[in-house]
């Protein structure tokens, strides 16, 4: 991946290639399952699902650039981080 990224700093039509087959269907669900939480008051209504969106995931390209592993606890420990401060109502 790193590759690809690499190789769109030359070749722009690569980068958008890229962006649109891989990274924009995930990000699209991802914000509409943000947006589902804060339509069921699930998140807070304040709550800028694309900005959460991004803090997820740059944490995630982050990590694996930094050649850190990438496991499910990983991914449970982020988003449970991340999205701690815009849950609505009180926590158990």
């Amino acid at each position: 991946m790193a590759g690809l990224i690499a190789g769109g700093q030359s070749e722009p039509s690569v980068l958008k290639e890229f962006f649109d087959r891989w990274v924009s269907p995930r990000r699209n669900a991802t914000i509409a399952d943000l947006q589902r939480g804060k339509d069921a008051g699930e998140l807070s209504s304040d709550t800028e699902s694309e900005l959460l969106n991004d803090a997820i995931f740059g944490a995630i390209y982050y990590r694996m650039y930094s050649v850190r592993s990438i496991d499910q606890a990983f991914g449970e420990d982020l988003v449970e981080q991340v999205i701690r401060g815009h849950r609505s109502g009180k926590r158990p």
